[in-house]
C-alpha cells in the first residue's frame, strides 16, 4: 500500500506589539508642551508649533501692554488658551478643531 505524503504548513499573524494602544481617539491631539512654558516665545513660531501638532483653529490677538520692551519683546506670547482655558498642561487632550488663541505683546499706537 504506498500513502501519500502529507505536508502540514503552519501559518502565522505576525503581531507588533511596539505600537502603542493607547493612542488618542480620532480628531484628538495629545499636547507635548504646557501653556506656561509658551510664555515669551515669539507668536509666529508658537502658532507653528500648533499647527505643526495638527491643530486648525488658530487665531492670534494683540495686548498693547508693553511701555518700554524690557521685560518683554514685542511679538512675545503673554498667554495661549485653548477653547478659553489658559491652564493646559502637557499630556492633556484636544480635539483638532479647538479654538488656540495667542495673546502677544506689542506697543500702544
Amino acid at each position: 500500500m504506498i500513502y501519500p505524503r502529507c505536508h502540514f504548513y503552519s501559518f502565522y499573524t505576525k503581531i507588533d506589539l511596539s505600537e502603542n494602544f493607547a493612542t488618542e481617539p480620532p480628531g484628538q491631539i495629545e499636547l507635548p508642551i504646557s501653556e506656561k512654558k509658551l510664555h515669551g516665545e515669539n507668536y509666529k513660531n508658537v502658532e507653528s508649533k500648533f499647527e505643526d501638532m495638527g491643530f486648525e483653529n488658530i487665531k492670534y490677538e494683540k495686548v498693547r501692554d508693553l511701555k518700554f520692551g524690557l521685560f518683554a519683546h514685542s511679538g512675545d506670547v503673554s498667554e495661549v488658551t485653548i477653547n478659553g482655558d489658559n491652564d493646559f498642561k502637557k499630556g492633556d487632550n484636544y480635539n483638532k478643531k479647538s479654538k488656540i488663541k495667542i495673546y502677544y505683546h506689542v506697543f500702544p499706537k
